[in-house]
């Protein structure tokens, strides 16, 4: 029996949590109502979605320790958040077309419907319907890798697993494109 992660767990809801708070400061600040953050607290709060996923991917692989079946491990994961999502997105998808002009001024009312449905990341200069599945976006392509993972390296997939994380961290160091991916708009 594994042992429980309830105190990682608690760690992940709070860094769940955080992107929350810093779209809702971003929001007030908009509307008039100032919160002044400190740098570092601005910085926690940019960084909260990576460290969330961080944390995401070591629950992930501690559960998966002894399940060396790809397909159902897909299965659990996308069945957890496909359907809530779509839903969602038909809901917004029928707000669009009846004004899209409420949607994605950023981007001068581009928006990538397609992408949208497919979970993948919209064209350049375009938004998605729903400005949050950006980050499902790669969610879901972390669950395919880590389903190859678990295929191709049945027990020894904890290591392919960390040689992608470290690959990762390598890039997102050396290009410094977590700066991207952290400044999303809001």
């Amino acid at each position: 029996m594994k042992e429980r992660l309830d105190y990682i767990q608690v760690l992940r809801g709070l860094f769940l949590m955080l992107p929350v708070f810093h779209h809702l400061t971003a929001n007030m600040n908009k509307m008039g109502i100032p919160i002044v953050l400190n740098s570092l607290q601005d910085q926690l709060l940019h960084r909260s979605v990576d460290i969330f996923f961080f944390i995401s991917g070591f629950i992930i692989s501690y559960i998966q320790k002894d399940n060396y079946n790809p397909i159902n491990f897909l299965y659990k994961r996308l069945k957890r958040i496909l359907p809530l999502y779509y839903i969602v997105s038909c809901i917004i998808l029928f707000v669009y077309l009846y004004d899209f002009t409420l949607f994605n001024n950023s981007t001068g009312n581009k928006t990538d419907i397609l992408s949208s449905f497919l979970l993948i990341q919209a064209k350049s200069g375009y938004a998605p319907l729903l400005n949050v599945s950006w980050s499902l976006c790669y969610e879901v392509i972390f669950y395919f890798l880590f389903s190859v993972g678990i295929f191709i390296f049945r027990e020894r997939f904890i290591y392919f697993f960390v040689c992608i994380i470290l690959l990762i961290l390598f890039y997102f160091l050396k290009f410094k494109s977590y700066i991207i991916l952290s400044n999303r708009s809001i």
